[in-house]
């Protein structure tokens, strides 16, 4: 009986003694990772894609990441926020590792659509109703002139407000130009006016003034976007098929197909 008692407790010592032995193989893995990944991911290039509006040196200057930086303990939200806030153009930013010792940053830029008039200037806006920036005159009759919407105190960098009772057309605006943007025309939209109470026109080519319908109940949601972006399939689909270089006129989309009336 004795020796079989001493064989369980040299059993069970035995047995304790290798999960020690594994518990301190793993803890001293586990620490030759982390070391090696402090000493041996430092960040030794930076490299910016995407951006335009923003040199890499301003970039670089925002970020702020410093000289001893590594792959694997920056602070990488902090990163992307410094340079969204402090950059009103930038959409968004994203960091890449690429080992060992480079970081990418890639920046997706705002594009300006839409002008707004006020009594200090003129405001530029994109399709999320983000303020760009103010410009005069000269900048702003480039892009899409906007009517029958006035904002409220715009703040470059900041969502873009109005007054309460113009926040349904506000959102039906944001809606159509987002399809104009993912339809590769707003550049062929002059003007939009938004002071209907159930329709929407706009300049197209210089030469059509296209009617939509005003979904102020939708313009919000997916569904209020996916409206206008048939829409605007119907209109480049009537231009291109049915029209001529000479023809001037309304192109009418309140229907799903749309008319023509020549002037």
């Amino acid at each position: 009986m004795a020796k079989s008692r001493n064989k369980k407790k040299t059993y069970r010592r035995r047995r304790g003694l290798r999960l020690l032995y594994l518990l301190m193989s793993f803890i001293l893995i586990v620490s030759a990772i982390l070391v090696s990944c402090v000493f041996f991911f430092r960040v030794e290039e930076i490299q910016i894609l995407g951006n335009t509006r923003y040199s890499n040196e301003q970039v670089l200057t925002v970020a702020n990441i410093g000289a001893e930086a590594n792959l694997f303990l920056l602070p990488r939200t902090a990163i992307e926020k410094r340079i969204s806030d402090s950059m009103p153009y930038v959409d968004s930013v994203n960091l890449k590792n690429k080992y060992p010792s480079t970081l990418i940053l890639e920046i997706q830029e705002c594009v300006p659509l839409a002008a707004f008039r006020t009594d200090n200037g003129y405001w530029l806006m994109d399709a999320s109703g983000k303020v760009l920036e103010q410009v005069d005159e000269s900048i702003a009759s480039t892009l899409i002139q906007v009517e029958g919407v006035s904002l409220l105190d715009p703040k470059v960098g900041q969502p873009a407000q109005v007054p309460d009772e113009a926040k349904g057309k506000f959102a039906a605006l944001c809606a159509l130009l987002g399809s104009l943007q993912e339809h590769e025309i707003a550049a062929d939209v002059s003007w939009i006016d938004m002071s209907g109470e159930t329709d929407i026109e706009m300049g197209y080519l210089g030469r059509f003034t296209v009617r939509l319908p005003l979904r102020t109940e939708h313009s919000a949601t997916e569904q209020g976007s996916e409206i206008y972006s048939l829409k605007i399939e119907a209109l480049k689909k009537i231009v291109s098929q049915y029209l001529g270089e000479t023809d001037r006129g309304i192109i009418d989309l309140w229907e799903d197909k749309g008319f023509f009336r020549p002037r």
